[in-house]
């Protein structure tokens, strides 16, 4: 039994211990809820709560240059990726991932967003300051050769994509979009033939979920 497995059990077994309550959806069905769920498997959530800060710190840009050498590496063992020469990130948010993207690859990068899911997560309901802000910090940690390969752009998936592209990737992206049906049925359109469309996200209902906000005891 390795760590990872220990400490689910080890969670499981409090989760047990905790007092539960009745919650009734307007569907009629009822729903057990664990009082302080979320205390037990999520101690740091509050952080989520917390103004953001407009900054990318170097320890975020290394991560991000891990998980694009993830994407590259699974790229080369589905496809022929030297014929490649563009790609578009779906959900880029301060564009860290794209940049990474195109210094590993060389690939021309159209780093892709919406406004309005930023634009809710915001106190001010006003994203546009802390993006811009956001993306010149992550451009900071890039050359200018790497910062000529990403343009920024504002595509919603669940529309319309315009273009081709022979990679279509995104990471903790998919389970934030509401029609996701209609938003992968677009990529599909958009890949260039011989092209990959790469997801890395988390599960969207979950031991240890932190998506659903609307009551903070629920199990997922």
């Amino acid at each position: 039994m390795n760590r990872k497995e220990k400490k689910r059990i080890g969670l499981a077994s409090t989760i047990r211990q905790l007092e539960t309550y009745t919650h009734r959806l307007q569907s009629g069905d009822a729903l057990t809820c664990y009082v302080d769920f979320r205390d037990v498997v999520k101690p740091n959530w509050r952080m989520i709560l917390e103004p953001k800060k407009a900054t990318v710190p170097q320890e975020k840009i290394d991560g991000y240059r891990k998980i694009a050498a993830s994407i590259l590496e699974l790229c080369h063992r589905i496809a022929s990726i030297e014929e490649w020469t563009n790609a578009l990130e779906i959900g880029c948010g301060s564009g860290s991932l794209s940049l990474a993207m195109a210094e590993c690859s060389g690939l021309l990068i159209t780093a892709s967003d919406v406004t309005d899911y930023w634009d809710r997560e915001m106190d001010s309901g006003d994203a546009s300051d802390w993006l811009n802000a956001t993306r010149r910090s992550a451009l900071s940690h890039y050359s200018q050769r790497v910062r000529n390969q990403v343009d920024f752009q504002l595509i919603d998936a669940q529309k319309e994509i315009p273009g081709s592209y022979d990679l279509i990737f995104s990471a903790e992206t998919l389970e934030h979009i509401l029609n996701l049906g209609a938003a992968l049925r677009n990529m599909y359109r958009a890949l260039a033939t011989g092209g990959a469309l790469v997801h890395r996200y988390n599960p969207f209902f979950s031991f240890t979920g932190g998506h659903s906000l609307c009551s903070l005891d629920w199990p997922f």
